[in-house]
């Protein structure tokens, strides 16, 4: 049942849509539009307090879109309704107003998140690890669920300080091999020099020969 005991069949048939007028109609979808969000958040608050915590990062972007645009959607069709009024009282221009700033905010908090996300380093994901695991350690009484989030955080803490081990370990083979390049480079300008300043010292005694037989 939806609003004043309307079926969902009900609601969506063309005759109770016809009689509906169009105030009514846009009120009932920001209705359905508002509980959606509000049972979101419920569910995010409560995964949270259970210790399951989606940490991607793109996955939480992906939300964020999601309700930036249903608020616009919602403040445009409020922004609307409010212009077609033919007069309006000093509070309604008032509400106008913040509506459009608000509108205008979500529009540039739009453009923010649909900038690139950077990738996090292993060292930043290792250290949130580290953190998060420390909390459920906290807790005296764990349920199974926390139990079970715990283990997979610790194997994933082991993996990613594997990962860093190795990218540490390519590292210094890197700069190693960098040094040895860098060397080797060195002896070789340094026989070239040495090389140009022995056959510049011949090239000036045969020239000073040359001069005292003249």
């Amino acid at each position: 049942m939806i609003d004043n005991g309307i079926s969902s069949f009900e609601l969506s048939s063309s005759n109770y849509q016809s009689m509906l007028t169009i105030s009514d109609f846009l009120l009932t979808q920001t209705g359905i539009q508002e509980t959606y969000q509000k049972a979101e958040k419920d569910l995010g608050e409560l995964l949270k307090k259970k210790g399951i915590i989606n940490n991607n990062p793109n996955i939480n972007i992906e939300r964020e879109r999601k309700q930036n645009t249903a608020e616009q959607s919602k403040l445009r069709t409020q922004i609307q309704q409010l212009e077609q009024k033919p007069t309006k009282t000093p509070q309604q221009e008032q509400d106008l107003a913040a509506k459009k700033q608000k509108l205008k905010e979500l529009e540039e908090k739009e453009k923010e998140l649909k900038k690139p996300l950077s990738e996090e380093s292993l060292e930043t994901k290792i250290a949130k690890l580290e953190k998060e695991i420390a909390e459920l350690e906290k807790k005296s009484n764990k349920t199974k669920e926390e139990e079970r989030v715990l283990g997979e955080k610790k194997q994933e803490l082991e993996k990613l300080q594997q990962e860093l081990a190795e990218q540490n370990k390519s590292n210094a083979s890197e700069n190693k091999k960098d040094n040895s390049d860098k060397i080797a480079l060195y002896i070789g300008l340094g026989i070239v020099g040495v090389v140009l300043i022995g056959l510049g010292i011949v090239l000036f005694r045969r020239g000073k020969k040359k001069r005292k037989k003249y």
